[in-house]
């Protein structure tokens, strides 16, 4: 029963509140923020700002799945 609640507690339900609700709503606003860059574009800015942006939460999400990936592998075992 205890390694039941184990499993879906910290494997499951914390993935999915603490992991996956933060990464999702940073793709959304991530996504919000550059189709209003592109769409007030001005001529003097150019796309770097944009690609930093993208490459900035790229690493962000790529990190912060890693790590939630590897905590509920260690848990499920």
């Amino acid at each position: 029963m205890f390694q039941d609640y184990l499993t879906i507690y910290y494997a499951y339900m914390y993935t999915i509140i603490m992991a996956g609700g933060p990464v999702v709503l940073l793709i959304v606003i991530n996504s919000v923020i550059v189709i209003a860059l592109k769409r007030n574009k001005q001529d003097n800015q150019n796309d770097s700002d944009i690609l930093t942006l993208v490459f900035v939460v790229c690493l962000f999400i790529s990190c912060n799945v890693l790590v939630s990936f590897s905590r509920s592998l260690c848990i499920t075992k």
